[in-house]
């Protein structure tokens, strides 16, 4: 579990997020991914935007969809979407501002 994953979870328990709701977003998270994997970066940001509407404490998924705008060429909405990371996840900031200097 890495430094996100583990705010994230002690986030989540803090607001005492649903487990459905978690699972449910966690899937869509790695629909994401996997299409972040093939660089089919127009449905990876539906998946990370979908993921984020049913759990807005999920910080992976605004992290992915951060890194997609990245690669995709819109560093603008990157650092938009990473900054909430930064704002809610403190801890976070220097895998954040690594990705962004990349």
């Amino acid at each position: 579990m890495n430094s996100l994953e583990v705010s994230k979870a002690s986030s989540q328990a803090k607001l005492k997020v649903n487990p459905e709701v978690i699972r449910k977003s966690n899937t869509l998270l790695e629909k994401g991914k996997e299409f972040l994997n093939l660089k089919n970066y127009d449905d990876a940001l539906k998946f990370f935007t979908k993921a984020i509407k049913v759990n807005e404490h999920n910080y992976d998924a605004s992290f992915f969809k951060g890194v997609t705008y990245l690669d995709s060429g819109n560093p603008s909405k990157a650092i938009k979407e990473l900054k909430k990371i930064i704002e809610n996840v403190p801890n976070f900031m220097n895998t954040v501002y690594l990705v962004l200097s990349t």
